[in-house]
């Protein structure tokens, strides 16, 4: 899976930004299962740090690709902060 764009946050508390880059993020494969079109995978990315007010920032970001080679949908989890912003994906190389 190629990651492009950034994945940006929020703090909750002092609205500071924080960006990933694609090269950021640290996907690992969690799932397999086979289905009616093939084969379903999904890929899972979770950290947690403080921003610079003290504030503790978690999230989980989840991708799904299927059938195999197609992005099927991703979700975004963040406690302590807000979404800003999501990453593309090229399940193709």
């Amino acid at each position: 899976m190629k990651i492009t764009g950034i994945f940006s946050t929020t703090c909750e508390k002092c609205s500071e930004q924080y960006d990933f880059a694609g090269n950021d993020a640290d996907f690992d494969l969690t799932s397999t299962d086979e289905r009616q079109h093939g084969t379903e995978k999904s890929y899972k990315w979770g950290d947690s740090f403080r921003c610079t007010c003290g504030q503790d920032i978690d999230f989980t970001y989840e991708v799904w690709e299927y059938p195999s080679g197609a992005f099927n949908h991703d979700d975004v989890k963040i406690q302590g902060g807000a979404e800003v912003d999501r990453y593309t994906y090229d399940f193709s190389s």
